[in-house]
């Protein structure tokens, strides 16, 4: 028998937690007042390659975390990560990729070499 009496997504009863109460001879139920429901935790936010911040106040259903991309590498405004109902965080495949900067500059009577072109990419 499955003892999380917790019906909403995203909530769970912690382990031993209990939802027993028992008619009473005086016609009144025992009390519950031990039982709860608790957010369900997704744990830290995971870690973003070529990020500089994340940023979060709790890690439980319904809360966000964003991330900071480092400099030269986008989305500028980073990105929200959100604590999903099953624990775990939503977005989380979201990257920070380098800033492309496009086909370099042509000059008059040269030719430019370059590989890449993105961010601390050089051509000459």
């Amino acid at each position: 028998m499955d003892n999380d009496h917790c019906v909403f997504l995203g909530y769970t009863s912690p382990s031993g937690s209990s939802y027993v109460s028992q008619c009473q001879a005086d016609g009144t139920w025992s009390s519950t007042d031990g039982f709860q429901c608790n957010p369900v935790n997704c744990g830290d936010p995971p870690q973003v390659a070529n990020s500089s911040t994340t940023i979060y106040t709790a890690t439980t259903f319904g809360q966000n975390a964003t991330v900071i991309c480092s400099e030269g590498f986008k989305p500028l405004d980073g990105f929200t990560l959100t604590c999903e109902e099953s624990g775990t965080w939503a977005g989380a495949e979201v990257t920070c990729d380098p800033i492309d900067c496009g086909l370099p500059p042509s000059r008059d009577n040269a030719t430019v070499e370059y590989g890449r072109t993105v961010f601390n990419s050089t051509v000459i």
